[in-house]
């Protein structure tokens, strides 16, 4: 029997922006900010009224594509 992988999958993870910054070796914060405004990081998602995240699977797929240029 199947199971049923709309209940079985694993939310996706959010990567907090100090998570982000170290795994793309970045030290400051505002160069996080500037790059988002760019366009040059995956869109950011709010969690609460003054925190936000970053997918895992967004950013994973962000870093691969950027391997690949």
């Amino acid at each position: 029997m199947a199971e049923n992988t709309a209940h079985t999958a694993k939310p996706d993870r959010i990567i907090r922006p100090d998570e982000l910054m170290q795994r793309l070796g970045i030290r400051a914060r505002t160069t996080l900010w500037r790059w988002e405004k760019e366009g040059r990081l995956p869109p950011r998602v709010q969690i609460g009224p003054k925190a936000v995240g970053y997918r895992e699977s967004d950013v994973n797929q962000w870093i691969a594509d950027m391997e690949t240029v």
